[in-house]
């Protein structure tokens, strides 16, 4: 459960990532 977490953070975290330099 703690490694899908993991998982789940980064892949938000990445994902915010990529949309903020697409807008910006």
């Amino acid at each position: 459960m703690r490694k899908n977490n993991t998982a789940i953070i980064f892949g938000s975290l990445f994902f915010s990532c990529s949309v903020m330099a697409a807008n910006g």
